[in-house]
């Protein structure tokens, strides 16, 4: 929508051509002046695209205004109107850059000719800003993603002064909150690109690109020397933009900052850098919308560790029902990853998932198959779509209190609780001489109802349940000591090593010795 100011010392001028120019072009917001001045402070103070001004009206003409307007406003169209058709007022007219000029009386197909021009002049235009700003936006994209050649970035970077101190800026957006992210809104990336640029004039020069993909607004602002040599004013400035900014929006948007950089220009790359590393860390310091890279550190190069033993401490804890103890495994493994220096969003993602998947296989193999466990890939997407590390911690934490429920329906069923002491039998004597009879014997059931019931709630049968047991634990042996395969072989209760490296190979798709070169500490055979 374009804004037609209407000035005329006539009110039923005003009127007359606001009504009409309003119902039958309703693209047009019109605003009233009643002479120069009450024009000139309207156009100081409102976005107004095409001025429709009388020459003749007391004070400061018509003329006077498109002059002022001509210098200190080009971009605004200016149209003339005047009861006289007189040349000189044309010739005048033209020299302030004038795009038409009306005389009274004015009839509707006046009023027609001068929207259409208007409106082909707002369109020309409009379609040479959208082609240039796309074309500015490929080079951008390719300088980000290290595609530009060197004439190409020469000409992107042409219009930004060099050797100027200034600063770069990522504002990213929340995603809605919901178990699976939703798409991202391009239009509203543009809208609020274009605003935050508007806003950016305050700081100077000023360059931003919408990347509405990721949900980000990617600009540079290049600072004058008084305002780049003191901190606290040009912080200042930027917190009172953003937060007009998000002002009224219903994602929370995050402002990542760099530090000054004495030649922005040259330095734009690291800048940019920079600013995404600090609006990064928004997923430890949710209640922190704008973020400075002078005061957050690099991510850490490397996962944190525990992982494996955290998931066998927060299934065994499901096992035996004790929540508290489950809860307590799980603080202190989010604890370690929320103390700098943080491990990178998506690793701290990674390894809750992980971490789930742990607890999970655990899980099956320890409780009742016919449990209906939380799917992974649910899980995943999850963890995944989490903005902030509180927010991953609570979310595995709805997932563990699910699998306590599941997990004590389970206990709940008579022949179920059977099983579960059955398999935490095996689990404890699977290096022994097992054999099904001995265990029906045990537990009171007929051999053949046994195994058909250790199946059904299991989920394999009761020697592949065994070796299985015998497998993982010969794993754990190969990863954590240099001890002879032969005697892990029968520790583990296979009394033939070869049958052991036989079925081994069949459950990993490696011999033991491949195994433990690829996972252990040494390779003794």
């Amino acid at each position: 929508m374009e804004t037609l100011l209407i000035v005329d010392d006539e009110p039923r001028q005003v009127k007359a051509l606001s009504a009409i120019i309003g119902k039958k072009w309703p693209r047009f917001r019109i605003l009233e002046a009643a002479d120069a001045e009450e024009a000139w402070s309207l156009l100081q103070r409102e976005p107004i695209d095409a001025v429709l001004t009388d020459i003749r009206m007391p004070g400061s003409d018509g003329l006077s205004l498109a002059e002022r307007i001509a210098n200190e406003k080009p971009a605004v169209k200016t149209i003339l109107i005047s009861g006289y058709g007189r040349f000189e007022y044309a010739r005048q007219a033209l020299e302030h850059r004038v795009v038409d000029y009306l005389v009274k009386p004015i009839g509707l197909a006046d009023i027609e000719r001068i929207v259409a021009k208007l409106q082909h002049l707002f369109d020309r235009e409009r379609r040479l800003r959208q082609s240039e700003t796309l074309y500015r936006e490929h080079l951008w994209r390719a300088w980000l993603g290290g595609t530009i050649s060197r004439e190409l970035r020469d000409e992107l970077f042409k219009p930004y002064p060099a050797g100027i101190p200034g600063i770069a800026m990522v504002l990213e957006f929340a995603a809605p909150s919901s178990e699976i992210e939703a798409d991202p809104d391009p239009s509203a990336s543009e809208r609020l690109s274009a605003k935050w640029s508007e806003s950016l004039a305050a700081l100077g020069r000023s360059e931003c690109f919408a990347d509405p993909a990721r949900s980000r607004i990617y600009s540079f602002a290049w600072l004058d020397q008084a305002s780049a040599a003191r901190h606290a004013p040009w912080t200042r400035t930027v917190r009172k933009i953003y937060e007009r900014l998000a002002e009224g929006e219903e994602r929370r948007i995050y402002l990542g900052i760099s530090r000054l950089q004495p030649s922005l220009t040259e330095a734009a790359p690291d800048a940019l850098g920079e600013a995404l590393l600090a609006v990064r860390h928004r997923f430890y310091a949710e209640n922190e919308p704008i973020l400075l890279r002078s005061e957050v550190g690099p991510f850490a190069d490397a996962a944190r560790t525990g992982t494996k033993e955290a998931a066998e401490a927060i299934a065994s804890a499901v096992r035996n029902g004790d929540r508290a103890g489950a809860r307590k495994r799980m603080d202190a493994f989010f604890s370690f990853r929320e103390s700098p220096p943080y491990p990178e969003p998506d690793v701290a993602k990674e390894e809750t998932v992980l971490l789930y998947r742990g607890v999970v296989e655990a899980l099956r193999s320890g409780l009742l198959a016919e449990i209906d466990l939380p799917s992974m890939a649910a899980a995943k997407r999850s963890f995944e779509a989490s903005q902030s590390c509180l927010e991953l911690r609570s979310r595995f934490g709805r997932l563990l209190d699910a699998l306590f429920e599941q997990a004590e329906a389970a206990r709940r069923d008579k022949n179920g609780q059977l099983i579960l002491q059955c398999q935490n039998y095996l689990r404890e004597r699977y290096m022994e001489d097992l054999s099904l009879e001995s265990l029906a014997q045990m537990y009171h059931f007929n051999p053949s109802y046994f195994s058909s019931l250790f199946k059904q709630k299991t989920g394999v049968n009761f020697s592949d349940y065994v070796l299985e047991l015998r497998i993982r634990n010969a794993k754990r042996m190969l990863e954590n000591t240099d001890d002879r395969i032969a005697d892990i072989s029968e520790r583990v209760g296979f009394r033939n090593a070869t049958y052991f490296n036989k079925m081994f190979k069949r459950y990993t798709g490696m011999s033991p010795n491949a195994f433990r070169r690829m996972n252990g500490r040494g390779a003794m055979g």
